[in-house]
């Protein structure tokens, strides 16, 4: 069994009412929860800007993400989240 650390995708589901959101990568699409303990980063690295912390709010559909979980065996729960921001 792989143990990727993370997954590079795009976001296609929002549910707030579950605090999950859903993204589509080389490997389909899955779920993860978004806990109060999960970190959000707004990676402004395309602007030549430092990043910023996030909240819920900034996981939109459409946004390019990388998720980082917190149990790499389930990818169920994220760890962090970083948030590509291309414009200001």
């Amino acid at each position: 069994m792989s143990l990727v650390q993370t997954s590079i995708g795009e976001i296609v589901e929002v549910d707030p009412r579950q605090q999950t959101i859903t993204i589509a990568d080389s490997a389909g699409r899955h779920t993860v929860k978004i806990s109060s303990d999960t970190r959000i980063w707004l990676d402004r690295t395309k602007l030549k800007q430092m990043n910023l912390t996030g909240s819920f709010a900034d996981l939109q559909v459409g946004r390019r993400v990388e998720v980082k979980y917190l149990a790499p065996e389930r990818r169920d729960v994220a760890e962090w989240v970083k948030v590509e921001i291309a414009q200001s």
